[in-house]
């Protein structure tokens, strides 16, 4: 019985030391669900200053700010888009590509598609790494 324990602690332990990093995408999409009168509160109890990770489709890159970093904006799908800014040269990211993300969250709002009443939720990146999927 003693060996099961240890071994069921040691586990826990070794997956706590890693690191885990939590999804923007699918806390984006929770956050796009609640009433506005709670996306605040769940914005500053689970996802302001957080390092989040996530993958989605580029739609767009530019350069930004006065230190010439590069935004680059992407699409998690149902209705979230991440804006991550990255320090190194984005000259071969292009719209469409899949990426994986990661950064430590500013900011959030919700903003219109264009020609439409419907929403979405934005939420800024900062400090930020990308890197293609090869399929």
């Amino acid at each position: 019985m003693k060996v099961v324990l240890y071994a069921t602690v040691l586990i826990v332990v070794l997956t706590a030391s890693q690191g885990f990093t939590a999804d923007i995408c699918s806390l984006g999409r929770e956050t796009f669900l609640l009433p506005d009168s709670g996306r605040e509160e769940f914005y500053k109890n689970k996802i302001e200053g957080k390092i989040l990770e996530g993958t989605g489709s580029i739609v767009n890159v530019w350069q930004h700010g006065p230190n010439k970093n590069y935004a680059v904006s992407i699409d998690c799908g149902n209705d979230v888009v991440v804006n991550v800014v990255i320090s190194v040269d984005a000259k071969n990211l292009k719209a469409g590509q899949q990426v994986h993300f990661k950064g430590t969250c500013v900011s959030y709002g919700s903003r219109r598609y264009i020609y439409s009443q419907k929403t979405y939720m934005v939420f800024e990146l900062e400090r930020g790494s990308i890197e293609v999927n090869e399929s």
